[in-house]
């Protein structure tokens, strides 16, 4: 990718140190009820998540990042595990330790005012990128994998929601596949459908994720094939068959390790 120093691997690494030590002095300054210095690490700490989360709406193909790396990369892509993801909770402050009453009213609009996800003036095709995210695993994924993989992110960027459903069943099919020839249990052969190969995935997988996969299979094809209704995803049918997608692919290759 241009503008990228070393390989993709360090590149994402130093992005992903530079968050963590942004989000470490934000705690800081919050922990001390330092309001102005919080401020300031605020949109440090937010601007290096930015910059993590352009670089998984653009990179491709996705390094081989190993275990604990891609765990942290997760987690920020969900706005999970970090202290700039609960200033978005600070009115639930029994939640928390700190008591910035009647300040929370003042973190919580500087959080929401350098959202990480929605931003105002942005153009709409970026932004949806930003929001969908990658995959994130620790391993190199295979390349009918990683093909669907970018169609579901670049369909999601342009607005064509059904179309991402639609690949994201898709992409569940190239991974479960994948999964199940390294173990020589394909269900039919070359020519195993999705169905079958996500009844046979039950054998060695939690059942919830199997159903989530199986809830995304019937939605694309309702789009395909429904004769009766105009079957139609919207965004956030799209982005959540996205991320349920993304969730099972990833523990799938983790219970692979």
């Amino acid at each position: 990718m241009p503008g990228f120093k070393g390989s993709p691997h360090e590149h994402i690494e130093r992005l992903i140190n530079l968050f963590e030590a942004s989000d470490k002095e934000l705690c800081h300054h919050l922990n001390h009820g330092d309001l102005e210095a919080a401020a300031k690490a605020v949109q440090k700490t937010v601007s290096a998540k930015r910059r993590i989360k352009q670089w998984l709406a653009e990179v491709d193909p996705m390094p081989r990042l190993g275990r604990e790396l891609a765990k942290k990369l997760r987690l920020i892509r969900d706005n999970r595990g970090y202290t700039i993801d609960s200033l978005g909770r600070l009115d639930r402050s029994d939640e928390l330790d700190w008591d910035f009453s009647p300040e929370q009213g003042f973190l919580t609009g500087l959080w929401l005012a350098f959202t990480v996800d929605v931003e105002p003036d942005g153009n709409p095709i970026f932004l949806r990128a930003a929001r969908i995210g990658s995959l994130v695993v620790g391993e190199q994924i295979p390349p009918q994998v990683a093909r669907h993989l970018q169609t579901v992110k670049g369909c999601f960027a342009v607005g064509l929601f059904d179309a991402v459903v639609v690949f994201c069943r898709g992409l569940i099919e190239a991974a479960a596949y994948h999964f199940l020839e390294e173990r020589n249990d394909l269900p039919g052969g070359p020519k195993s459908g999705s169905f079958d190969l996500l009844v046979r995935l039950e054998a060695h997988k939690q059942a919830w994720m199997v159903d989530k996969a199986q809830k995304i299979r019937k939605l694309a094809n309702d789009i395909l094939h429904d004769k009766r209704r105009a079957a139609s995803a919207t965004e956030s049918m799209a982005l959540n068959a996205a991320r349920d997608t993304f969730k099972f692919i990833e523990r799938l290759y983790e219970s692979a390790t």
